[in-house]
């Protein structure tokens, strides 16, 4: 299974750091995820981290 989302950091007062772009891989046996894999763009994060 393929999933996206957009994850969104943000500062203790509720201020909007960035967002990032997610796409997520998850496997299943049965009624179990039995395994789940993360990518990004890490030109994003860097940005995101240079602020």
């Amino acid at each position: 299974m393929l999933t996206e989302r957009l994850d969104r950091f943000e500062r203790a007062d509720g201020s909007e750091i960035g967002r990032m772009a997610l796409m997520g891989i998850y496997e299943i046996e049965g009624d179990h995820i039995v395994a789940w894999r993360d990518y990004f763009d890490v030109n994003a994060v860097s940005k995101l981290a240079a602020g």
